[in-house]
């Protein structure tokens, strides 16, 4: 049986910033003994995982075009470090911004006007974006070790976002695949 493809709708921050995660990625990885996180390229989730037949993609691709044509370019603000403690991840923390609700919300309507779940595809209330630096792998000690490391670690960046990406999963790697600008 043949598995369907798997897809991911992500913002992706500009080469100069991707560096900077995956350099605290390598960090942690080096200093923790973790590596899943340093296998993942550097985006902020929109919509998680999903799979989907050429059929399905035909209709979700108008979905992305025209979240796309309602959005316009924005800044967003990275700012500091957070955790998810359920998850045992670390994260660069993305600030609240009225333009990324406003794009999620759209692609979270247009896909559950398609018929994908919202109880499996998004979380409940707003979009808590961000830049993940460590997670999967990580015993509790290891988590709360990197956690008290980042809590009060400062970082901050602004990168422009004026597209959204389809990422599509080869070959046990997350390759951007379509982008949507608008």
């Amino acid at each position: 049986m043949n598995k369907l493809p798997l897809y991911l709708t992500v913002l992706l921050p500009p080469p100069e910033l991707a560096a900077r995660e995956n350099a605290i990625k390598q960090a942690i990885a080096n200093k923790y003994d973790t590596h899943i996180a340093i296998t993942k390229p550097a985006h902020i989730t929109l919509v998680p995982p999903y799979s989907a037949t050429d059929e399905q993609l035909d209709k979700l691709i108008p979905i992305h075009q025209a979240a796309a044509r309602q959005s316009v370019p924005f800044d967003l603000m990275l700012e500091g470090f957070g955790c998810f403690e359920g998850n045992r991840a670390v994260y660069i923390n993305v600030q609240p911004n009225e333009s990324l609700q406003q794009l999620y919300e759209l692609l979270k309507t247009g896909f559950i006007t398609l018929g994908h779940s919202k109880e499996k595809h998004f979380h409940p209330g707003p979009l808590k974006p961000h830049l993940t630096v460590a997670y999967r792998d990580l015993s509790l000690e290891t988590f709360i070790a990197i956690w008290q490391a980042y809590e009060h670690e400062p970082f901050s960046a602004i990168f422009p976002v004026n597209s959204i990406w389809i990422m599509k999963y080869v070959d046990k790697v997350w390759l951007p695949w379509r982008e949507f600008s608008f």
